[in-house]
Formats: C-alpha cells, structure tokens, sequence
C-alpha cells in the first residue's frame, strides 16, 4: 500500500465510512502479504482540469512492467521506494511513497504507460542515502529487468538538469573543476544522493606536485598552461556504517578513484571533457550482494571513457584483492573477455568475509584509472 501524497477528493469516501459506521457495530479485518511479489503504480492525467466522479479501469496489459531486484548489503535492510508521475502537458507531478519494507525483494512492478515516471529507492531512515533513476516514459505491454543496489556501490559521477551524466572532469583555459557523487550501482541509470556520514574528498596533482585539496568529492583547481601529466584523487565512504546511523550496511563501506590524463590550457575558452576513464563492474552475486565461497570466482571488470571523450580500446588491465577491508592486497590474474576483462578469485576459505576490490585500466591513449573499493562484495 502507497501513501498518496497530494490532494485527492475523499469527500464521497468519507460519508460513505461515516454511514457505515452510524449503521450499527463494525468489525474490521485486515490482511496483506509481507513482502508482495507484484506492486502497481498507476497515475492518470486529465486535460486542463481533472474529471469528478469518473471509474477508471486498467488492465495490466495496459502498463508497463519492469522485473524488480532489490538488493540488501549481506544483512536485510528496510528501505523504501517512491514513483514521481509527471504529466505531458503540464509540468506538475505527485509522488507516491511506499511504506517501509524489507530488502532484498523481488517483484513484478507495473508502471502507467505514456506518463514521464521517475523511480527511487532508498534506506527508510532520514539519515541514509536515497538512489534514483533517470525518468522514462514507457510504452504500454513493454517488460524490462531492473537492478536496484546490486554492487559493487561506488562513487560515480553527477547529473546535468536533465539528468543524464555529467562530466566528470572538465577544463576551461586555466581551470580544471571535477565532481562525483559517493554513491551509483551498477545500472548506469542510477545516481544516489548522501546520507548522514557520507563523506568524500578530492585532490589534484600535477607531473606530482599537489594542487591543492577539497574537504569533499569535488573541487576546483587553477592549472598551468603547458602540457602535464594530471592525477586527480576522489575518495568517498560511508562515515561510521552500521547501527545508529546506517543499520545493516555491512558492505561498500568507501571507493578511491585514481585518475590519470595529461592535459594541456586549450586555444580558446570552450569548455572540454578531460580525457577521463571510468571503470564498470560485473559480479555475479545474489541479491544480498554475495558470492559463493569459490576457488574461482570470476568478476568481470573494464572502463570506458566519461561523456565526450572517446576512450577507444583498454589496452592494460590489473586487479586487486583483499579479505581484511584493505590492509593487505594480493594480485590476480587478469584476462581479456570481450570488450572487458575477468579475474578469478580464490574464496573458498572466506566464507563470511568480504572482499576488497581494486582495478587499474589504461586506454589506448595512455589515459588510465585505478580505483579501489572496499567491500566491493560479499562471501556467503
């Protein structure tokens, strides 16, 4: 059951309750399933006014249906997920938020078709973080799988006003500016915005001199004008994860992010995408985020390059592991699969451990990317 935010005529439903109630004794039952494997999301749009005492009908062959997976970090979490409906016509909309629930879930959720929809989800406390995904308008009888939180969570990069990727990092003449949210999954729809604790920093270094520091995730830096080799360092974590503030969030406790370009002041004031790397997740995990305890697992990793620059091919890759959250790491063997590469890691005597990941990739423009993740996944 959703919690409608807005105003709606309720009127007529009221007198009919009260009537009831003058009637004589009433006896209320209640009854509902804990965790629903289906959820429908219907909104309607009038013309220029809304129409009174109409029946509506919808059939599901009317709407659209995405296949949801709602993942836990190990342990099961409440969260809560919410639609905004956004008319065609008219740029009001109305927002409908469920009731707190447990994670991981698996569900159909049917969506009204022809209407601009937005969905988000989020832990159920004011204090965490709330992840969204880009709005869509989707055609009646269309079917598509979405993945909610599936690891490894990250750091990635803002949104412009209409919510498609931003720059990672851009220069104008003299300046190079750089900013990333702490928190994306794997499906590159998805952006979070902080909770209480998140935090993140940012540095610039250029042929390795420090070009200053920024007390969060983004920054601004005046840079020289001849040619360098730039590393731009953003780090972002969950402070202090876990009860009071983030109870059950055992995983992606934080992501450093090394990026390596060489850059130069460009002939005139434009602005311009740096040639930036960003590295891209597979992980067959279930929806707690775990794997089994396998001699060889294998986690499938590569990079493309940010909006407006053109990576080309990845022509190095390296990868990383730790079971102590990052205190000691271990290489592993890295082979190249399709346009990506695959590790296989050596878990079977980490059950109920976590595993660290790190990755480094370089394109064929001698730009690359190192980021390390902690608790990138977990061992069942």
């Amino acid at each position: 059951m959703r919690k409608i935010r807005g105003i709606l005529k309720i009127a007529s439903w009221m007198a009919w309750v009260a009537a009831a109630l003058a009637a004589g004794p009433v006896t209320l039952t209640w009854a509902g399933t804990v965790a629903s494997p289906y959820v429908y999301n219907v909104a309607f749009a009038d013309e220029r006014m809304t129409q009174p005492d109409v029946t509506r009908r919808v059939a599901e062959k009317e709407m659209a249906r995405v296949d949801e997976r709602i993942h836990a970090t190990r342990a099961t979490r409440v969260v809560l997920d919410g639609i905004r409906f956004t008319a065609k016509n008219h740029p009001s909309s109305i927002s409908l938020i469920s009731e707190n629930f447990a994670a991981p879930l698996e569900r159909a959720s049917y969506v009204s078709a022809g209407l601009l929809t937005q969905r988000y989800v989020g832990g159920s406390s004011i204090r965490d973080e709330l992840m969204y995904a880009a709005p869509r308008i989707a055609a009646a009888g269309s079917v598509r799988a979405e993945d909610w939180y599936r690891g490894p969570m990250r750091s990635t990069g803002t949104r412009r006003a209409d919510l498609s990727p931003e720059h990672i990092a851009e220069r104008q003449e003299g300046l190079i500016g750089a900013a990333m949210l702490v928190w994306g999954d794997t499906d590159p729809d998805h952006y979070g915005m902080s909770g209480f604790g998140d935090v993140g920093n940012a540095e610039l270094f250029a042929d390795g001199v420090s070009l200053g520091q920024s007390a969060w995730p983004q920054g601004l830096w005046d840079v020289p004008d001849a040619d360098a080799a730039y590393q731009l360092r953003v780090t972002t974590m969950r402070f202090n994860p876990g009860a009071p503030n983030h109870p059950n969030w055992s995983l992606f406790y934080g992501t450093e992010t090394q990026f390596r370009f060489r850059s130069q002041r460009p002939s005139d004031a434009g602005l311009y995408a740096l040639p930036i790397l960003v590295p891209s997740y597979d992980i067959g995990v279930d929806t707690r985020n775990l794997a089994p305890a396998d001699a060889a697992f294998e986690v499938g990793f590569g990079a493309g390059g940010q909006r407006d620059y053109d990576a080309g091919q990845i022509t190095a890759a390296q990868a990383w592991v730790s079971f102590d959250d990052g205190t000691t790491w271990q290489e592993v063997t890295v082979t190249r699969k399709g346009a990506g590469f695959v590790t296989t890691v050596d878990q079977s005597s980490a059950a109920g451990k976590n595993v660290s990941l790190r990755v480094d990739l370089t394109d064929e423009h001698g730009n690359g990317v190192r980021q390390t993740i902690i608790r990138a996944y977990g061992v069942r």
